[in-house]
């Protein structure tokens, strides 16, 4: 009988890695398309165009703003829904730095942000 808790939780905590597994796959789709689409070095108006053309960012509505630091870049990518008991969904992020001249992007993170208890 003291076995079935235990069993719950084991239960409960693989059904939160299944369900993270999607989260980590899409961020790691988003991972590779912002790599090939605005590697390290390109320009802040590189950037800016590329918001404004490519179709799956303009579909999304994208908006590049400022992050928390003049020197930072955010953009909205995905909200990815989860089917568990202790999350929601996450948030992925795009997070750009820029350079002290604020002209080059000098590094690129995709971000995730988890609505979790």
């Amino acid at each position: 009988m003291k076995q079935y808790p235990f069993m719950a939780a084991l239960l409960l905590v693989s059904s939160c890695s299944m369900q993270h597994n999607n989260v980590e796959e899409r961020k790691r789709y988003w991972d590779e398309v912002v790599h090939s689409e605005i590697p390290v070095g390109s320009s802040y108006a590189d950037v800016k165009h590329w918001a404004a053309v490519k179709h799956w960012a303009a579909s999304r509505q994208l908006t590049i703003a400022e992050g928390q630091s003049a020197a930072s870049l955010v953009a909205g990518l995905e909200y990815v829904p989860v089917n568990s008991v202790v999350c929601k969904g996450f948030g992925l992020s795009l997070w750009l730095t820029l350079d002290s001249e604020l002209r080059n992007v000098t590094q690129e993170t995709v971000k995730t942000a988890g609505n979790c208890l």
